[in-house]
């Protein structure tokens, strides 16, 4: 349901009406400095307002994909690349907090570009997501 309209690359903004998030409530989000630069190469501002960042063609344009259209386009990337069928689209939302959180972005951040609704909720999903392996221990352990 993402419109152009709704993509801000000067401010670096995605603005989501209520009628399409989650919570039904009107929200922003920060788009990454990679994603917008992405958005500015393909000039997203220059389609029309009113067409649909996702559709079947990769570009925008005024028909949106059903529901289910990246849901299948995953199932084939993963049957095509023998990943295990519990590998879920929804993981790179995860990967992607728990990246942030590793980078060392304050948790409130990360809180408001999920769209969670309490920091005890993210901080419970960080927790839970988060290895138990320790990469400075791992890469700098002195050596006997």
């Amino acid at each position: 349901q993402l419109q152009v309209k709704m993509i801000d690359v000067i401010e670096g903004e995605i603005r989501l009406p209520a009628e399409i998030t989650k919570d039904r409530t009107d929200r922003s989000v920060t788009i990454p400095k990679q994603l917008l630069e992405q958005l500015r190469k393909m000039k997203i501002n220059k389609f029309p307002r009113d067409f649909y960042v996702f559709t079947t063609d990769g570009m925008p344009g005024p028909v949106m994909t059903s529901h289910n259209y990246y849901l299948k386009k995953w199932k084939q990337f993963k049957a095509n690349h023998d990943l295990p069928e519990e590998f879920k689209i929804y993981a790179f939302k995860h990967t992607g907090a728990t990246a942030a959180d590793q980078a060392g972005i304050d948790r409130r951040a990360i809180k408001e570009q999920l769209g969670h609704s309490s920091l005890q909720m993210t901080e419970q999903y960080l927790d839970s997501w988060s290895s138990s392996i320790s990469e400075e221990i791992r890469d700098n352990y002195p050596t006997f």
